[in-house]
């Protein structure tokens, strides 16, 4: 028999929901659950939205009898995940920004100031540095072969996403992020800061702490962790 008091929870987050594909989701989710279903099977169905640090935490909270109070430590769990992202992308934004800049800048150099500068060196009849001679080709090279070298740039960065998406590449890509210096330690950091709170909300909330354990490597965001364990790959330096 579902719980009247969680199929009324789910009716008033329907009427107060305001993205109309979160209201179909908790429609199928309160059906499920009118036909027999636990909440935590329910949301086990919509993996791409309930992940199984979430699913697992729910399950623990049904099997403990306290779902209330497991809610709201998953509440206070995703509140304090979305703050790291912020604070993540926060720290990230500048040297990012600045990288981007230096970019546009060395490209508009090399493309319309350097052709300008030699023409006035041809003049000379010099024999020119090396470093010079070097940024004349290159601008010469980039200015002939401009399109071409767009579509080489378009499909390395579509080989590299690829390569990335396979467990092979999500592995090397994870463990060199783990030594590069300055990102690399902010990486281990982040790391054991996202094992740290989800593994101390699945212990708290009851769930064995084996699967704690291989859930929480999971929600480190790095394979490294995942693969090798946590403690070694993440702690060490």
């Amino acid at each position: 028999m579902p719980n009247r008091g969680g199929l009324d929870s789910l009716n008033a987050l329907e009427r107060q929901a305001r993205h109309a594909s979160f209201k179909v989701l908790i429609v199928q989710i309160r059906k499920r659950i009118e036909n027999g279903a636990s909440l935590s099977e329910s949301l086990k169905c919509f993996p791409s939205v309930f992940d199984e640090l979430y699913t697992n935490l729910v399950r623990a909270g049904e099997s403990g009898g306290h779902l209330a109070e497991t809610m709201a430590r998953l509440a206070s769990l995703l509140e304090a995940s979305a703050k790291l992202r912020r604070k993540i992308k926060g720290a990230m934004a500048y040297p990012v920004a600045v990288l981007c800049i230096a970019a546009a800048i060395t490209a508009a150099m090399i493309l319309f100031i350097v052709p300008v500068f030699a023409g006035m060196f041809a003049s000379f009849q010099q024999t020119l540095p090396a470093p010079t001679l070097l940024l004349l080709k290159a601008s010469t090279f980039l200015r002939q072969y401009l399109p071409a070298v767009v579509v080489a740039l378009a499909t390395g960065v579509f080989a590299f996403r690829k390569w990335k998406a396979t467990p092979a590449g999500a592995y090397a890509l994870d463990s060199f992020l783990l030594r590069v210096p300055v990102f690399g330690d902010l990486g281990r950091k982040v790391a054991s800061a996202r094992f740290a709170r989800t593994f101390g909300q699945l212990t708290r909330s009851g769930v064995p702490i084996l699967n704690a354990l291989e859930i929480s490597a999971g929600a480190t965001g790095n394979k490294v962790a995942v693969l090798d364990g946590w403690s070694g790959a993440i702690v060490s330096s």
